[in-house]
């Protein structure tokens, strides 16, 4: 599916959590960013993700991935899909992207 461009887009970069995976996938924010240039990003990783994506310009908000308890993750997944983004980018082996409401999404599991 080829997203279209637009101005002022919000993109949700959901990434991994061990240090070197979140590292890995720099090269993916940094490819989304040529390729969105006008768009703001969220990003959820875990808190050793914080200090690699802290001062990147492109990232406006920075979100918190813990478990939790049940009622912690539909209160987290609520938090999220009240952002309406316009495109959620999921690099986590789960449903997350397809269940936020986003215009276009993209993952690893199918949506």
């Amino acid at each position: 599916m080829k997203v279209k461009e637009r101005k002022n887009q919000k993109i949700l970069f959901i990434t991994l959590t061990n240090l070197g995976d979140v590292i890995l996938t720099t090269p993916v924010l940094e490819k989304l960013c040529s390729r969105f240039p006008d768009a703001e990003f969220d990003v959820v990783t875990s808190r050793v993700g914080f200090e690699v994506f802290s001062g990147h310009p492109r990232v406006v908000k920075m979100i918190e991935y813990k478990k939790g308890s049940f009622a912690d993750r539909i209160k987290f997944f609520l938090e999220l899909r009240s952002n309406k983004y316009d495109l959620a980018i999921g690099l986590r082996n789960n449903m997350l992207p397809c269940l936020l409401g986003a215009r276009c999404r993209a993952g690893f599991v199918g949506c």
